[in-house]
């Protein structure tokens, strides 16, 4: 049906402030602030599928946006594991959370379908673009963009008023 599917905010314990940052989300926006420290990529994506549930039981999010420390090419989810390609090929948990999120994802507008990853700048080098291209393929046959725009950008800004009170981003930001 025509239900509506909410979006997701995920924000990793580790950026600055972040219970700030997880009041700055839009109401109708689900978020979760996990334990950077102690979460495993099996328990992040259990949080993830318990809290779409509490909102509706077999709901979808439309777009995730994931709020975490990283640069150019890399990030991190979890602590003392960097997420770049070599290291997605590797860890097999790593890489059995993208594929759980793909499944977590709504694919009734498959243009509407994204991973944001907020604060890092993944995508800020040729190496970041290659590995978001690698995670688009890695959520594989589910048809989902992964998406770092810079966030001074025209496309920046609208990412983050998909998910947060502007104004009170730009606030946590300073």
């Amino acid at each position: 049906g025509n239900e509506y599917h909410p979006r997701l905010v995920v924000i990793a314990s580790n950026v600055p402030n972040a219970e700030f940052l997880q009041k700055c989300a839009l109401k109708e926006n689900l978020s979760l602030l996990y334990d950077f420290h102690d979460t495993t990529p099996h328990i992040l994506l259990k949080s993830i599928q318990r809290i779409l549930h509490e909102y509706k039981p077999g709901i979808k999010a439309k777009s995730l946006a994931i709020v975490n420390q990283g640069g150019p090419g890399f990030f991190y989810v979890f602590s003392q594991r960097v997420v770049t390609i070599p290291k997605l090929q590797k860890d097999l948990p790593l890489y059995k959370f993208w594929v759980g999120l793909g499944e977590m994802l709504s694919k009734i507008n498959p243009k509407e379908t994204v991973v944001h990853f907020i604060n890092s700048n993944v995508g800020g080098n040729a190496q970041g673009e290659k590995l978001l291209t690698y995670l688009e393929e890695i959520l594989k046959p589910n048809v989902v963009q992964v998406k770092s725009p810079h966030e001074l950008s025209k496309e920046g800004k609208s990412m983050l008023e998909m998910y947060f009170d502007y104004p009170a981003y730009k606030m946590w930001k300073m």
